[in-house]
């Protein structure tokens, strides 16, 4: 504990310490996908496009990458940053339909889970490897908006989240 604020005394930027997460963390986020989509398509019969599918569940990893640095500008215990980041993911895992299809999902439970962003991908990946959808098809092309959108969310909040916390 206390390593982020002995950084930042040490004379290390905030912007540099953001940098060096997200090269880290996507060169992780990367490898995890390859070997992903390596197994995926190579042991079952897909009809859909690899790149396409790898694209959308790169932007959602990524989406993740950047909620859960938002987490770490607020939470100054790793405990508490764990704590929250698994319970958040596994709520969205079981309302998005990743586990459990979202058309099973209690009516009032199923507005919640159209609004989590995973929920689009998620249904939008089962079709393009299922189906052969391409990126044409409203249904993929607006989980894709979706997940730029949740980005940029992201993006916004954490360089909302820098400021006070340089100012402070």
């Amino acid at each position: 504990e206390g390593v982020w604020n002995r950084t930042l005394v040490a004379g290390v930027a905030f912007s540099e310490i953001l940098a060096s997460h997200l090269i880290i963390d996507g060169t992780i986020l990367v490898i995890q996908l390859i070997q992903t989509f390596a197994f995926l398509f190579t042991m079952y019969d897909n009809r859909g496009s690899f790149l396409l599918a790898m694209l959308l569940i790169g932007l959602v990893g990524f989406c993740g990458l950047l909620y859960g640095l938002w987490i770490g500008c607020f939470a100054m215990i790793f405990m508490l940053a764990h704590c929250v980041l698994d319970g958040v993911a596994l709520v969205m895992i079981f309302l998005s339909g990743v586990i459990w299809p979202v058309e099973g999902i209690a009516i009032i439970l199923r507005y919640f889970a159209f609004l989590t962003p995973l929920t689009y991908p998620a249904i939008s990946l089962k079709n393009i490897v299922m189906k052969g959808y391409s990126i044409t098809h409203p249904t993929v092309f607006f989980s894709f908006g979706v997940s730029i959108a949740w980005i940029s969310v992201m993006v916004m909040l954490i360089m909302r989240a820098s400021k006070k916390f340089m100012l402070s």
